[in-house]
């Protein structure tokens, strides 16, 4: 992901980075309507993801073209382990989709 943007992401970038069952729970998440809030410009994001028992969990993910990728959520799981989550993964798919409606040419997994 070092030296790209958040529209530059792929979901390639997502499996990679979210590990392959939290890449599939955030799919679901995302597709489920779980994102419930979305900002972004080319270089950060902030979503709010919807949990388990209806908890929200504020997602954060700074992408500055010359650094590594700084991302976090307030879920549990992300506090104790440092590692991206599901919330992390359906909030990047929600990046991806608003990606795809000010970019033609960008692809999505659907």
């Amino acid at each position: 992901m070092e030296g790209e943007n958040l529209a530059q992401i792929s979901v390639d970038t997502i499996r990679r980075l979210c590990g392959t069952t939290n890449y599939s729970t955030g799919r679901t998440y995302f597709r489920a309507g779980r994102v419930v809030s979305l900002k972004r410009d080319p270089t950060a994001a902030t979503a709010v993801v919807q949990g388990a028992n209806y908890k929200n969990h504020k997602v954060k993910v700074e992408y500055p073209a010359s650094e590594t990728p700084s991302i976090s959520c307030t879920c549990s799981r992300h506090s104790l382990w440092s590692e991206p989550c599901k919330h992390i993964a359906a909030a990047l798919f929600a990046v991806l989709e608003d990606v795809q409606k000010t970019d033609p040419q960008a692809m999505i997994e659907k």
